[in-house]
């Protein structure tokens, strides 16, 4: 785009955000879906129709003087320009009432998965600062931010982006027991599917969780997954044969093959014995 082009966007952009102030802006009779309502703390709706033209408009505005800088340093930008303004907010953990919580994790989670996903969504930058938020040794990017409590610290662009950043992070701020804590076990499993050792269930994650429905494919027994088998090397001919000669010593029922105790041997045993020559005869 030339100069005069861009020069003749402005003036128009201009003429747009003065209606829009005026009240008197035409929108097209055609319009998209309207997104979820967004509010503030007071109530407010924030992500009215006027208020994402303006912010559409303010961008494109924002873009073009750059773009008029790049050609003529000299540039004059329009009246009320502001360069990208980014908006800010502090939102403190509250360490001093519950010291044993772990909030950091809660935000940042597994390998900062956590942090990247509520970054992804509410489309502004999370970060932790102050107190506590560096591991000793390491040094401060920021020294005097990192002499304040901890907290979060929210960057974007919008009101919108800093409303829905606020909401995540207020949430995650609030202790839960870890019974209850359905975030903590999602973080917890995708951690163990991340190390390779996610068996396949919530089994191992949650001890409060229902146990009924887990039976080891090994054994049999519904009290362990098959993974943590303490019988897992054994074989299951040997483990049946142990069982009926229990329950002959207990209730006197019959038992098997017990002329036989080869079968009974546990199958590694039976390799060693088979290597140097020996068994039971």
């Amino acid at each position: 785009m030339d100069a005069y082009s861009i020069r003749f966007r402005l003036e128009e952009i201009q003429i747009a955000l003065t209606a829009l102030r005026n009240g008197t802006f035409l929108f097209k009779k055609t319009r998209s879906p309207s997104p979820e309502p967004v509010y503030d703390s007071q109530g407010k709706r924030i992500n009215t129709r006027e208020n994402r033209k303006r912010d559409q408009l303010l961008a494109e505005q924002r873009a073009l003087t750059q773009q008029a800088f790049k050609i003529n340093p000299t540039f004059k930008p329009p009246p009320g320009y502001q360069s990208n303004v980014k908006k800010t907010k502090k939102i403190y953990v509250p360490v001093k009432q519950y010291p044993d919580y772990n909030f950091i994790g809660q935000i940042i989670g597994p390998r900062g998965l956590t942090q990247k996903e509520l970054e992804k969504t509410t489309g502004a930058k999370i970060a932790i600062r102050g107190k506590g938020s560096v591991l000793s040794g390491k040094e401060r990017s920021t020294p005097a931010a990192e002499d304040d409590d901890l907290h979060v610290f929210i960057t974007c662009d919008s009101e919108e982006q800093l409303v829905k950043a606020t909401k995540r992070i207020e949430e995650l701020l609030v202790p839960i027991p870890d019974g209850n804590n359905e975030h903590k076990r999602k973080q917890l499993e995708l951690l163990a599917k991340l190390n390779g050792t996610h068996v396949g269930s919530s089994f191992l994650l949650n001890e409060n969780l229902k146990r009924s429905n887990v039976t080891c494919a090994h054994c049999g027994e519904p009290s362990h997954p098959t993974l943590d088998c303490p019988q897992r090397k054994r074989s299951k001919p040997v483990l049946e044969a142990e069982y009926e000669i229990f329950m002959h010593e207990v209730l006197g029922t019959p038992v098997s093959n017990l002329s036989q105790p080869e079968p009974h041997l546990d199958e590694a045993y039976q390799a060693f014995l088979s290597q140097i020559g020996g068994g039971f005869n």
